[in-house]
C-alpha cells in the first residue's frame, strides 16, 4: 500500500512538471523581458499582519512577502526600504521609489499612482474603548474625537465621507490605539484584521471592535508604481497572476493568516475519496489551466488598463471643466486640468477646497438652493450661470451643470455628482457693454424727448402768452391807465425772466449733455456765492412775502466750478420761494461731512411733494413739472440740470418732502481740502 501510494505520488509530480515545462515553453515572454533588472520599494514597520519589521530589522509582512514572490516570478530583483506610511507614499509620488506593496485604491490617490488589479479586499472597523456607549451606527460619529493614521486610506475615507467634525491623525496606528486606550479620542477607524492584530501584540484589551458596517470604507489593496510608470505596472501585473494562479498566494496567505479550520474539517471529510480520485484531475486541470489563465489574466489587465486610460483621457482632455465632488459637503474628489486653470488654482489646492470655497458669495444662497431641489426632487440635472471667484481675486462666469450619480434602492441616494462648467466669462463681458450701451441709447431718447417736451410745449406757452400782452400794449396803448400799463409790464418783466431762466437753463443742458461745457472748479467762500443768489431772488420773495434765511457759515470753504454750483443754488432756491405759499419761509443751511464734503440743503415751509413724485425728481424719463402756488411755470429741467451738475463734482443730491409741509433739497459738493481729481 505505502509502495503504490509513492508510485501514486511520483507520477502527480511527474504529471506537474512536464505541464510546466509546457507552460515555460508556451510562454517566452516571461523571460525576455529584461528591461527591469531592479527596483527598490519602501515597506511600514508597523501595519500587521501585511508590513512590519522582524527581529533582525528587515521588512516582512504578507503584502511584502506577495510582492517579492510577485516580483521573482517575473525576474525583477527587490531591494526594501522601510519608513512610516506618510512619508514612503509621497517618496512614491515623487519617484524616490518605484513601488509600494500595499496600497488602498482611492478616488484621491488615483490621481498620483497606477495600481494593479486588488489582490485583497477588506473593511474596516471602529475600535472603541470597552464599556463606551452612544455608538450605534455611523452617524453616532458626528461629533466624536475619531483618530486614524495620517495619510492612511482611513483618513481619506472620513475626510471625504465627513465622519466626524473632530479628525485627528498619528504616524501609526499603533499610537493611535495607544492614545485611544488613554481617553484622548473616542474611537479609531481602521481595518479591521490590522487592528485586531495590533491590540493582540500589544496586548489592549480594553479596546474592542464594534458591529458596525462600514459600506463606504472598502479597501481594495494592490500593489503601486509612480503615475505613468506603465512598464514596471505591467511586470507586476503579470507576475502577481503568476503567484495567483501557481498557488504561492495561499500559502503565503496561510502562513500570515492562518489556516481556514471549516475548510480542514471539509478536507478531512473529504480525503480517502479526494487522494485517489479527484487530486489528481485537479492538479493537472490546474496547471494546464495556468497557462489559459495567464493568458486570461494578460488580456483582461490589459483591457481595464486601456478602458481606465480610455476614461482618464476623456476627463482630463474635456473641452470644458469636468469634477466629481461629495454631494453632501461640495468638497473636490477629482477635477481635471481645464477646471483648474479656469479658477486659477493648481489640482492639489482644488482638492482641498469645496465648490463653495470658489463661488461668489451673492451666488452661494442660489447655489444651495438648486443643490437641494435637485436632490428632494430627484432630478437628473440642473444648469445655471454663476460667479466665481478667481485665485487671483477676479470676478468671473461660468455656466454650471450639476449631474448626481445615484444610488440604486427603494429610497434613491446620492453621495457624488458630477460638475461640469464652462467659461462665460467674455460673453457675460458682452452683455454687460451692451446693457451699458442699451441704457446710455435710453437716456440719449429720453433727453431727446425732453428738449422737444420743452421746446414744443414749456418754452412756446410763455412766449404765447408773452406775444399777447406786447400785441395788446401795442394795439391799445393809450386806453391803459397808469397802473394797468405798470401792472401789465411787471407781468411782462416777470414772463421774461422765466422765459430767460428757461433759455440758460435749457442751453446749459445742452451744453453739458454735448461735452462742450468747461469744467473749472477752484476754491470758493461759499457763503458768498450764496449771497449772491439770495440777491438775485430776493425781489420774488418779496412779492410773495417770503422770508430767506441764510445759515451758512463765512469760514466754509468749497472747490467747484462756480458758474455750476450758482446754478444748482439758484435752481433749487428759485423753486423753494415757487412753491412755498405767502408768508413761508426758506432756511439756507451748510456743514461738513466726512470724505472731505460739504452738505448744502435748501428747506422751504411750502406745498411738499407726493411720495410718487418725490421718486420720480431727478429722472430724465419722468416729468415732474407743475405750476407753482402763484401759477409760476416749472418744466422740471432745472432739477435735471442740478443733478448733472453736483454729480460732476462727485457729490449726491437728494430731497425730503411731506405733502403740505415743505421739502429739504441736499446736494454735496468737494471742501477745499480734498485732493482734488475731478475733471472726468
Amino acid at each position: 500500500m505505502i509502495t503504490f501510494k509513492k508510485k501514486y505520488i511520483f507520477s502527480i509530480l511527474l504529471i506537474g512538471i512536464l505541464v510546466n515545462s509546457h507552460i515555460q515553453a508556451s510562454n517566452p515572454e516571461a523571460t525576455s523581458k529584461a528591461q527591469i533588472k531592479k527596483i527598490v520599494i519602501a515597506s511600514e514597520p508597523d501595519y500587521p499582519p501585511y508590513c512590519i519589521v522582524d527581529k533582525n530589522g528587515n521588512a516582512d509582512g504578507f503584502s511584502v512577502d506577495l510582492f517579492k514572490a510577485a516580483a521573482k516570478a517575473v525576474n525583477i530583483e527587490v531591494e526594501i526600504k522601510i519608513g512610516i506610511w506618510n512619508q514612503i507614499k509621497q517618496d512614491l509620488a515623487e519617484g524616490k521609489i518605484d513601488a509600494l506593496p500595499l496600497v488602498g485604491r482611492t478616488p484621491e490617490r488615483e490621481i498620483l499612482y497606477d495600481f494593479t488589479f486588488p489582490y485583497l479586499t477588506l473593511h474596516g472597523a471602529i475600535f472603541v474603548r470597552e464599556g463606551t456607549t452612544g455608538i450605534k451606527t455611523v452617524a453616532d460619529l458626528k461629533d466624536k474625537k475619531i483618530v486614524v493614521m495620517k495619510g492612511d486610506n482611513a483618513e481619506e475615507y472620513v475626510r471625504r465621507a465627513n465622519i466626524s467634525k473632530y479628525i485627528y491623525t498619528t504616524h501609526t496606528f499603533g499610537e493611535a490605539f495607544s492614545d485611544l486606550a488613554n481617553g484622548e479620542y473616542d474611537a479609531v477607524i481602521t481595518q479591521r484584521v490590522l487592528g485586531l492584530q495590533l491590540l493582540k501584540e500589544m496586548n489592549l484589551e480594553t479596546i474592542i471592535p464594534l458591529d458596525i458596517n462600514l459600506d463606504e470604507f472598502r479597501q481594495d489593496f494592490c500593489f503601486a508604481v509612480k503615475k505613468g510608470n506603465k512598464e514596471l505596472l505591467s511586470r507586476l501585473s503579470e507576475g502577481l497572476s503568476i503567484v495567483i494562479a501557481n498557488k504561492t498566494y495561499d500559502r503565503l496567505h496561510v502562513k500570515w493568516f492562518g489556516p481556514n479550520l471549516q475548510g480542514q474539517i471539509a478536507l478531512k471529510d473529504a480525503v480517502r475519496i479526494a487522494l485517489y480520485v479527484l487530486i489528481p484531475l485537479i492538479i493537472l486541470f490546474s496547471l494546464v489551466s495556468i497557462v489559459i489563465l495567464r493568458s486570461e489574466v494578460k488580456k483582461r489587465t490589459a483591457k481595464l488598463q486601456e478602458s481606465e486610460e480610455h476614461f482618464r483621457a476623456i476627463f482630463e482632455q474635456a473641452a470644458v471643466g469636468v469634477a466629481l465632488l461629495n454631494t453632501e459637503t461640495g468638497q473636490f474628489i477629482r477635477i481635471n486640468q481645464k477646471y483648474c486653470d479656469f479658477v486659477g488654482y493648481t489640482m492639489q489646492e482644488m482638492l482641498q477646497k469645496t465648490l463653495m470655497d470658489i463661488t461668489y458669495d451673492e451666488d452661494i444662497k442660489t447655489n444651495l438652493e438648486k443643490n437641494r431641489l435637485l436632490i428632494e426632487k430627484n432630478e437628473r440635472e440642473y444648469s445655471l450661470e454663476k460667479r466665481y471667484v478667481h485665485k487671483d481675486g477676479t470676478i468671473i462666469w461660468g455656466s454650471l451643470t450639476i449631474s448626481p450619480l445615484w444610488k440604486s434602492g427603494e429610497k434613491p441616494e446620492t453621495y457624488f455628482h458630477i460638475a461640469i462648467v464652462e467659461d462665460i466669462t467674455e460673453r457675460k463681458q458682452s452683455e454687460l457693454i451692451i446693457s451699458q450701451q442699451n441704457k446710455q441709447l435710453h437716456e440719449v431718447n429720453a433727453t431727446k424727448d425732453k428738449f422737444f417736451s420743452i421746446i414744443a410745449h414749456d418754452l412756446r406757452s410763455p412766449f404765447q402768452g408773452f406775444l399777447g400782452m406786447t400785441k395788446m400794449m401795442a394795439e391799445n396803448s393809450g386806453e391803459f391807465s397808469t397802473e394797468e400799463s405798470s401792472k401789465l409790464s411787471k407781468e411782462m418783466n416777470q414772463s421774461a425772466e422765466n422765459l430767460f431762466k428757461l433759455l440758460q437753463n435749457l442751453l446749459e443742458w445742452a451744453r453739458i449733455q454735448n461735452g462742450t461745457m468747461d469744467f473749472t472748479p477752484g476754491d470758493f467762500v461759499l457763503k458768498e456765492i450764496v449771497d449772491d443768489n439770495l440777491e438775485a431772488i430776493k425781489q420774488s420773495a418779496k412779492q410773495k412775502g417770503i422770508t430767506i434765511t441764510n445759515e451758512v457759515t463765512e469760514e466754509l470753504m468749497v472747490f467747484v466750478d462756480e458758474r455750476m454750483l450758482r446754478s444748482i443754488l439758484s435752481n433749487l432756491i428759485s423753486n423753494a420761494v415757487k412753491f412755498t405759499r405767502r408768508g413761508g419761509e426758506v432756511t439756507l443751511k451748510a456743514k461738513t461731512v466726512p470724505n472731505n464734503l460739504v452738505e448744502i440743503s435748501v428747506a422751504d415751509t411750502g406745498i411738499g411733494l407726493s411720495e410718487s413724485t418725490l421718486n420720480k425728481l431727478f429722472k430724465i424719463d419722468e416729468k415732474v413739472g407743475r405750476k407753482g402756488t402763484d401759477g409760476e411755470p416749472s418744466t422740471g429741467l432745472g432739477l435735471l440740470l442740478c443733478k448733472e451738475f453736483v454729480e460732476k463734482h462727485g457729490g449726491k443730491i437728494w430731497a425730503e418732502s411731506e405733502k403740505e409741509k415743505g421739502s429739504t433739497f441736499y446736494f454735496t459738493v468737494p471742501a477745499k481740502e480734498i485732493i482734488h481729481n475731478l475733471s472726468r
